[in-house]
C-alpha cells in the first residue's frame, strides 16, 4: 500500500485479528502494523529482517504520527546499513525493558540480606502451648475449666506480652500480690504457674526456673456446708422410694456428716463402737483425707443393724 495519510488512517483493527502487517510500496521490509480496538486503533512502523542465524525479526521504529512515513523509510536504511556492519538490532523500548531488569537483578544481588530478627518468644506463646498440650490431655474437664479461666481472666492479662527471658520472680510475684485479697484463688493461680514453668523449663531454653519457689501458699479456711431443712426432707423423700440398705445408710451420712466413701469403703475392721467412731488407716483411698467419723447413739445402733453396708458400693 502507499504511505500516505488516507490510507494509513484508513486502517483499523479487525475483531478476529489481533495483529495486521501491510507492507509498503517502494520500501521492502517496511510494514506497518494495525492493533489495539476498533475506537481506538494503534499503527506503529515496522522493520521486518533476518538476523545473523537467518531467523526473522521485526523491529518496532515508532507510532504513527508521531514517526511519519518518511522518517519511516530513512530509520530503514539507517538500519539496514546497521545490519551490514554486522550489528544486532535491538528496539529502544526492548533496551529499555532490558536495562531495566539488568538493574533491579544487580540490586538484588548488591543488596545485603536483611538481619534476622532475633526471636523472642512471650510468655503468652509458652501459656497456651502449657495449656494445649498439658492441661487438655493430663487434666479433668473440670479443672481444665479452672485453668483455662485462670489463664484468660487473670494470668494472660498480666504476663501475656512479657517476653520469656525477661520474666522473672519478682514479676511473678508481684503479679500474685495482687490477688492477696483472694486467697483461695492465689494458691490456685500459683499452683498452675509453678507447674508451667515445670512443665516449659525442658521445651523453652528462655525458662530460667520456676519463678513461684519459694512463694508461700496462703492458709486456707476449709468451708463447711449443712443441708438445710427443705434439702433434708427432699433427700428424705427421695430415700423413702428406695430398698434397704439404702435408706439406712443415706439416715447414717446425715447423721455424721460423712461423705459416701466412708460407707463405701468401711469394714469391719474400721469399726470401733466402744470409741464412738470409725478410723481408717491414712491415705485410704476415696475417703479424700477422712480419718476418723465420730458416731452417734443412732449412728452406732445403724451400724448395729446393717453391719455390710459396703454392698452399697453398685448404688451410689
Amino acid at each position: 500500500m502507499r504511505a500516505n495519510e488516507k490510507n494509513i488512517l484508513a486502517l483499523v483493527p479487525v475483531p478476529d485479528k489481533k495483529v495486521q502487517r501491510y507492507p509498503i510500496d517502494g520500501c521492502p521490509s517496511l510494514y506497518i502494523q494495525v492493533t489495539g480496538k476498533p475506537e481506538a486503533p494503534i499503527r506503529s512502523w515496522l522493520f521486518k529482517y533476518r538476523d545473523a542465524s537467518g531467523k526473522p525479526q521485526c523491529y518496532t521504529i515508532g507510532r504513527y504520527p508521531s514517526v511519519n512515513s518518511i522518517a519511516a523509510k530513512s530509520e530503514v536504511e539507517r538500519l539496514r546499513r546497521r545490519l551490514s556492519d554486522g550489528e544486532a538490532l535491538v528496539a529502544p523500548r526492548k533496551a529499555r525493558q532490558a536495562e531495566k531488569l539488568i538493574k533491579e537483578a544487580e540490586k538484588l544481588v548488591q543488596a545485603p540480606a536483611p538481619p534476622e530478627e532475633p526471636k523472642h518468644p512471650l510468655f503468652r506463646s509458652m501459656a497456651e502451648d502449657f495449656y494445649s498440650k498439658y492441661c487438655l490431655v493430663k487434666n479433668k474437664p473440670s479443672t481444665q475449666r479452672n485453668n483455662g479461666w485462670m489463664l484468660d481472666r487473670h494470668v494472660l492479662p498480666a504476663l501475656g506480652a512479657v517476653k520469656i527471658a525477661e520474666l522473672n520472680s519478682f514479676k511473678v510475684i508481684a503479679f500474685l500480690d495482687t490477688l492477696a485479697d483472694r486467697p483461695v484463688l492465689m494458691n490456685r493461680v500459683k499452683s498452675l504457674l509453678s507447674k508451667m514453668f515445670n512443665w516449659a523449663g525442658l521445651r523453652f531454653p528462655e525458662v530460667s526456673g520456676n519463678h513461684t519457689k519459694g512463694f508461700e501458699r496462703h492458709t486456707e479456711m476449709a468451708r463447711e456446708r449443712r443441708l438445710t431443712e427443705e434439702e433434708i426432707r427432699t433427700l428424705g423423700k427421695f430415700f423413702r422410694e428406695k430398698k434397704e440398705p439404702l435408706q439406712t445408710a443415706a439416715i447414717f451420712l446425715l447423721l455424721t456428716g460423712a461423705r459416701e466413701g466412708v460407707v463405701l469403703h468401711m469394714t469391719k475392721e474400721h469399726q470401733f463402737p466402744e470409741e464412738g467412731l470409725l478410723r481408717f488407716p491414712a491415705g485410704m483411698a476415696g475417703l479424700k483425707g477422712c480419718r476418723r467419723v465420730y458416731l452417734s447413739t443412732t449412728a452406732k445402733a445403724i451400724i448395729g443393724r446393717h453391719p455390710k453396708l459396703t454392698h452399697l458400693r453398685h448404688e451410689f
